[in-house]
């Protein structure tokens, strides 16, 4: 669905301690040209899992699945949010299954996990991303991750850029571990 100044991404899941999310399936969606309102703090992602950053704990956003679902032309105007116009954009701190997803001409990154207080974790496979302005795959968190895999994921570029798929220290095989 196009979504115009809404001033939040189209799809979004914020817990608030002590609520948690489980079992959570976002699927078969068609997301396009979102927009942030202007010069307001906004995500206008396409999808975003997201809550209290600094109380959550591990457990209280579980089994969140996230397939099948096609965004593109998101983040255009983005407001003054640095994190804005991504694919998917999460600070879950328990794993996330994202896989079959298509996500075209993005603001920011194409999936981007940002975990404050534990390592990343999750399960990324069989997406498409192309055209990301900033990253495709982007994931940091406190320590070593663990449980994070990434395969068979396409990124590409039809700007003629560098494809930017960021880890410190690098990829490393199948997996991220």
């Amino acid at each position: 669905f196009p979504s115009h100044d809404i001033g939040g991404s189209a799809i979004e899941f914020y817990n608030s301690d002590p609520k948690p999310m489980t079992n959570n399936i976002i699927r078969y969606n068609y997301i396009s040209y979102t927009f942030g309102a202007t010069n307001t703090i906004t995500s206008c992602s396409a999808i975003v899992i997201s809550g209290n950053n600094v109380s959550s704990v591990v457990g209280s956003r579980t089994g969140f699945k996230i397939n099948g679902n096609v965004a593109f032309n998101i983040g255009n105007n983005e407001g003054t949010a640095p994190f804005g116009g991504s694919g998917i954009g999460s600070n879950n701190k328990d794993p996330m299954l994202i896989a079959n997803n298509t996500f075209v001409r993005l603001k920011n990154n194409g999936i981007g996990l940002e975990v404050v207080g534990n390592p990343a974790s999750g399960w990324i496979y069989n997406n498409i991303l192309v055209d990301c302005t900033n990253r495709f795959l982007w994931y940091s968190g406190t320590g070593t991750p663990t449980n994070m895999y990434s395969d068979y994921n396409l990124f590409y570029d039809t700007t003629g850029g560098p494809i930017d798929i960021w880890k410190n220290p690098s990829f490393t095989g199948n997996d991220l571990n």
